[in-house]
């Protein structure tokens, strides 16, 4: 049967699977998923990769660390390097390294669109730990979807469609990354989610899995 992490993030996962739906109709959708540490964020976000790649989606997957967040473009670079791979296969060439700079940043910014255009399949893209993210990948990424909006953008949309996924460890986020939350969650058709606690029917359902007597008060932990 399910286990207790399935039980938490059932709901959360359905409506991720329902925003990767109308990726798959050529749509390209933003996700934000927010909650303190340790609360199901990445765990949310590998279910939803699981049943991507079961449906023949590809998966770009990154979570940066830390020490990653000082190092300009390097989570955008992974990024970019696993999508070559699922655009032309094993044995690519990696991607290039992504500097400062505006001028830079629109050529990164419109290599990820035509990887996009050329994808033969839909494309979920994660960044898990967003706080973490370096100032210029996050600034690439959300030139990348200003532009796949199409007409009022730059560029063109993928022909395939993308969900591009972001989780944020809510008590880690500084200003900066506040502010790319909010434009993330701003966008039209984007969807934001906030994981908090259990409900007491929540716990109850966890104890009766795990054979424990529900019946019970829940304390509040």
């Amino acid at each position: 049967g399910p286990g207790p992490l399935l039980v938490l993030t059932s709901t959360e996962l359905g409506r991720l699977i329902g925003a990767w739906a109308r990726a798959e109709q050529g749509m390209v959708i933003t996700a934000v998923v927010e909650g303190p540490a340790g609360i199901g964020k990445t765990r949310l976000s590998r279910e939803l990769a699981a049943h991507v790649r079961g449906r023949g989606g590809i998966v770009t997957f990154a979570s940066p660390l830390p020490a990653e967040a000082g190092i300009p473009g390097g989570v955008l670079r992974d990024l970019e390097t696993q999508l070559i791979t699922g655009v032309a296969g094993e044995g690519s060439e990696r991607a290039p390294p992504v500097a400062n700079g505006n001028g830079t940043e629109v050529v990164a910014a419109e290599r990820i669109l035509e990887l996009l255009r050329r994808a033969p399949a839909p494309v979920l893209l994660v960044v898990d730990d967003l706080q973490w993210a370096d100032p210029v990948t996050r600034s690439v990424l959300a030139r990348v979807l200003r532009q796949a909006d199409g007409p009022g953008g730059a560029g063109s949309p993928p022909n395939r469609g993308c969900l591009v996924l972001f989780t944020v460890r809510t008590e880690a986020a500084d200003r900066e990354v506040r502010e790319t939350i909010r434009a993330l969650r701003d966008r039209p058709g984007s969807l934001g989610m906030e994981l908090g606690p259990l409900s007491d029917d929540e716990v109850r359902e966890l104890l009766a899995l795990a054979g424990e007597d529900e019946t019970g008060p829940v304390l509040a932990l």
